[in-house]
C-alpha cells in the first residue's frame, strides 16, 4: 500500500496503473491518498486502552518474560483492566480483547511456559555460561587437548515398562454418542528404572554404554541370547554409586578412550557426588583425565547427552515398547525385552 500511494504521489504511476501493480483496489488507493486512514488507525478511538497504554502493557509482558515469569492471558487480562481502572476509563473489555491486542503488537504473542526449577533459571545465566567456557577454552589450550579426547559423559533413567501418550485412531463416539479426544491404551505394568551410562566426544566417536539393572547381581537371564555389545551392571537403586562410577572410568572409559603417548583427555560431566569423590578424581588424574565438571543447575543447557542424545533415544524406545505391547497384550516388560528393544 505504502508503495502503490509514494507511486501515485509522485507521479511514475497513474491510481489504475498503481492498482493493477500492487494488486490493490483502485478505490483503496484513492481514499489514502484524500486522507483515509487504515481501519485499526480509524478506530483506534474505539479501543479500550489507548495507544500509549498498549505500548507500555506489551513492555511489562516483555520485561517479565524476560525474567523467566511471563504473564498468563488472565494476567494480562487483569493488568489491562487495572490500567483502565487507574485512567478513569470503564472497566470493561471484549471476549477477545486479547487476541487483537496481540495481533496490534506483533512482538507478543502466545507460548507455551515450559517450567524450570527457580534454582536452574537462576544459575544458567550468561555470565556462568561465559565464565565455564572461558574456563574450558583455558584448560583445552594450555594442555593442547584435541577434539578427539574431549569427551562427555551422563547418566539418564529410563522406566522400560512406560510408553508416553501417542495419537491414535479409534471410535469418533463413545457409547452415549459424545465426541472422544482421548482413548486409553493397555500398557505394561511394569516401572521398574533401568540406568544408561553414556559417553560421546567431540570427534563424533563414542564408547561402549553401561546399563544398570536393578538388583544386586547381573543374572545372565536378562539378556538376549544375542546380547548388544554393552556393558552390564547391577544395583538395588538402579542408579550409578561410587563404586559403578570407578568401575565405569578403570574399564570403561580409560582403555577405550586412551590417547597415543601422554595426551591429555578432558571429561565433562554434571556435578554428580560419584563424579566428584576422591578416589575417582585422583584416577583420573592418574591417568591424565582433567576432569571439568559443568557448573551446577545448568546441565538443562549445556549438557550435550541431555540436549541431543539422550532425548532420542528415550523416544525410540517408547515407540518399540509400544509396538511390543500391541503383539505381546501388554504383558510385563522384562529386562531382557529392555535389551532387545
Amino acid at each position: 500500500m505504502a508503495l502503490a500511494v509514494a507511486a501515485v504521489r509522485d507521479g511514475s504511476m497513474k491510481c489504475r496503473k498503481a492498482a493493477f501493480t500492487y494488486g490493490i483496489p483502485r478505490n483503496t488507493i484513492a481514499g489514502r491518498i484524500h486522507g483515509a486512514q487504515e481501519r485499526h488507525e480509524a478506530h483506534a478511538h474505539e479501543r479500550r486502552l489507548t495507544k500509549t497504554q498498549e505500548e507500555d502493557l506489551a513492555k511489562w509482558i516483555i520485561d517479565l518474560d524476560s525474567r523467566h515469569q511471563p504473564p498468563s492471558s488472565q494476567r494480562c487480562r487483569a493488568m489491562a483492566l487495572e490500567i483502565q481502572k487507574q485512567s478513569g476509563i470503564p472497566v470493561s473489555l471484549g471476549r477477545d480483547w486479547l487476541y487483537q491486542f496481540l495481533e496490534r503488537h506483533p512482538q507478543c504473542t502466545t507460548l507455551v511456559g515450559n517450567p524450570h526449577e527457580a534454582i536452574r533459571v537462576n544459575e544458567a545465566t550468561e555470565h556462568n555460561v561465559r565464565t565455564w567456557f572461558d574456563f574450558f577454552v583455558t584448560h583445552r589450550d594450555k594442555y593442547q587437548v584435541e577434539d578427539v579426547n574431549i569427551h562427555n559423559m551422563d547418566e539418564h533413567g529410563l522406566c522400560i515398562g512406560k510408553i508416553n501418550p501417542r495419537k491414535v485412531v479409534g471410535a469418533a463416539k463413545d457409547q452415549w454418542g459424545q465426541l472422544r479426544k482421548r482413548t486409553k491404551m493397555r500398557n505394561s505394568q511394569t516401572r521398574e528404572w533401568v540406568s544408561i551410562v553414556e559417553c560421546i566426544s567431540a570427534g563424533q566417536t563414542s564408547i561402549q554404554p553401561l546399563i544398570i539393572f536393578k538388583g544386586v547381581n547381573v543374572n545372565i537371564n536378562w539378556a538376549p541370547d544375542d546380547p548388544p555389545p554393552y556393558k552390564y551392571a547391577a544395583d538395588p537403586s538402579a542408579w550409578i554409586n561410587d563404586k559403578l562410577a570407578l568401575a565405569w572410568l578403570n574399564e570403561i572409559f580409560e582403555p577405550q578412550t586412551r590417547p597415543r603417548g601422554s595426551q591429555y583427555r578432558i571429561l565433562l560431566f554434571d556435578q554428580h557426588t560419584t563424579h566428584l569423590s576422591n578416589e575417582f578424581q585422583a584416577t583420573c588424574k592418574k591417568k591424565n583425565i582433567i576432569t571439568l565438571p559443568l557448573p551446577s543447575h545448568t546441565s538443562d543447557v549445556l549438557q550435550p547427552l541431555d540436549l541431543v542424545m539422550f532425548s532420542p533415544i528415550k523416544g525410540s524406545y517408547k515407540d518399540r515398547l509400544y509396538e511390543l505391547c500391541q503383539l505381546n497384550d501388554s504383558d510385563d516388560t522384562k529386562k531382557k525385552d529392555f535389551c532387545h528393544l
